[in-house]
Order: C-alpha cells, then sequence, then structure tokens
C-alpha cells in the first residue's frame, strides 16, 4: 500500500512570517551554504540576523510587539532569527576553491567562522575540510546521519530523535516549527525574493515511517517531482540548525499583539543594560534569556 504524503510547510506561513524583526542591542550574523556539487544543483549562500527582538514589522508595514507569555501585561523580547539575503556562488569541482569564496565572503560580510554552517556531506565534506584547516571552527552537516537529541521548541515533551528518522528531516521540521506565526522565531526578509522559496517550501512532502516518525522526501524525490533542484531552501533550514546546536537557542510559543500601549519605557529588556556586542554567538533560552559567550 502507497503511504499518504503530506507537505510539511502549511501555504501561508512563507508568505505572512515576511518581515523584519525589532532587534534590541545585541545581533548576531550568520551564514549558511549548500554546497552543491552534481548536476545542474546552485551553490547557494543564506546570510541571517539573529539576537534578541522586541518585535517585528510585518511586509505591509504593521508592527507587531511580543508579549510576555506569563504577564501579558507586559512585553518581552524573544530569540529571532531573519533571513537577510540569498545568492549564489561560483561552483567549482575543487573543494578549496569553493572554500576560499564561501571564506572571502564571509570576511566581506563580518561573519565569523563559528558563525558559518555548510553542507558537509558528500564532496562537501572536503570544503570543509579547508575551512576548518585555514579559516576556522565552522559547523559542517552531515546530511546523512540521524536526528539528534534535542528539542526543537522549549514546550516539547520529547527528542527530536523520537519524532525524525535522520538530521534532514529534523532541519525541515525545525525551520518548519520556528516559522510557525505562533512561534514567529524566523523572519523573512521582504527584500528576498519569493520564488523559488515560496514553491520549496511549500511543496516538500513529508510521510510517517516506522515507529510513526516524520520522514522528509529526499533530495532526489523532490526534483524528480519538480524538475528543479530545492537549493535555496536546502541553504536556509541549516541555520536554525546552527543556532540549536552551538547557542542551545530554545524558542517557545509567542504572544503577539499590534494594538497595546508600551507599558512603561523603564520596562525590561533582555540586555538592555548591556554593551552591543557583534558576531558572537549567545546561549539563550525562552525563559530566562540570559546570555553568555560560547567561546
Amino acid at each position: 500500500m502507497r503511504s499518504q504524503n503530506w507537505t510539511v510547510i502549511p501555504a501561508s506561513w512563507s508568505a505572512t512570517q515576511r518581515g523584519e524583526a525589532i532587534f534590541d542591542e545585541i545581533i548576531c550574523h550568520c551564514a549558511s551554504v549548500d554546497c552543491a556539487y552534481q548536476g545542474m544543483d546552485k551553490v547557494i549562500m543564506t546570510v541571517g540576523k539573529f539576537g534578541l527582538a522586541s518585535g517585528w514589522v510585518k511586509a505591509n508595514g504593521e508592527t507587531v510587539k511580543f508579549l510576555d507569555p506569563i504577564n501579558p501585561k507586559l512585553y518581552k523580547s524573544r530569540p529571532v532569527l531573519q533571513y537577510e539575503q540569498q545568492f549564489s556562488l561560483l561552483k567549482s569541482s575543487s573543494p578549496s576553491k569553493l572554500a576560499e569564496e564561501i571564506k572571502g565572503k564571509c570576511m566581506n560580510l563580518g561573519i565569523e567562522p563559528y558563525n558559518l554552517v555548510i553542507d558537509g556531506s558528500g564532496q562537501g565534506s572536503g570544503t570543509a575540510s579547508w575551512l576548518k584547516e585555514y579559516w576556522g571552527d565552522i559547523m559542517a552537516i552531515d546530511w546523512g546521519r540521524a536526528s539528534t537529541n534535542m528539542k526543537i521548541l522549549s514546550e516539547d515533551k520529547g527528542l527530536a530523535k523520537d519524532r525524525f528518522p535522520d538530521i534532514i528531516s529534523e532541519m525541515w521540521f525545525a525551520f518548519k516549527e520556528w516559522l510557525n506565526p505562533d512561534v514567529c522565531a524566523v523572519l523573512i526578509h521582504p527584500m528576498i525574493p519569493q520564488n523559488p522559496i515560496n514553491v520549496q517550501l511549500t511543496t516538500r512532502r513529508f510521510s510517517f515511517c516506522k515507529g510513526n516518525k516524520q520522514k522528509v522526501e529526499s533530495k532526489e524525490s523532490y526534483k524528480a517531482r519538480n524538475q528543479r533542484s530545492p537549493d535555496e531552501v536546502d541553504s536556509m533550514i541549516m541555520l536554525p540548525h546552527l543556532l540549536r546546536v552551538r547557542a542551545n537557542v530554545l524558542p517557545g510559543l509567542s504572544k503577539q499583539t499590534d494594538s497595546r500601549k508600551p507599558v512603561d519605557d523603564d520596562r525590561e529588556t533582555v540586555f538592555a543594560k548591556q554593551p552591543a556586542k557583534e558576531d558572537a554567538l549567545q546561549l539563550f533560552d525562552d525563559d530566562s534569556y540570559e546570555g553568555r559567550d560560547l567561546k
């Protein structure tokens, strides 16, 4: 009997979650690269901005503030990853040549090695090895590995390994749950073109496999159905994984308002009295929002 398939991300979410975060003082810049060596696949770099945000401005100009889930009379900043831009890199059969281009782009954008994640599977392992040896401690993901023993949201009762059979499925559903309007931990800048991202986001399928786990279809299966590679979104889904692994980011369900007046100008905001600290991932959890350098 043929198993039933569903799409991972609801069609409306990729449109409603377009906007700009209202960041507090601390912002980290990060990037991900899908190292495509096969056929017509593209090498895509995604650049993001991560930090604590007090709210966001929708693409239509409407301002939304985050409320404290415990005390909805107050505002409370939340961890938000905003996707800023995407662009193609020069495709090369040489792992070191691609690595040099990635390093150069990151240095021009002010992105530190520790804040970069790349696809390190297959031939990508050569690119990852070069970057680690000649630049710094980048993160490489083997897309063939199993899922992790981490949570995705603070409300989760189980771990990713209990829900997904592999890391690809985990990354897709982590992106989905962060994108959820009720979580709002991911925003897509309106300047990023809607296509092909919207199509890739809303047409990737999943099915249930052994143990009632959710398994996202392979890249090869997607390409066979859609006649193109989902390179742009494959690059995007790695950034939440970087933040989960290296900064212990664990968002939770949010409450939002666009009609509330400020409670007072001195209301507590996270890191409000700390100096701006760029390009260093912080350790966050959704309850305390206290941060410290990992390195």
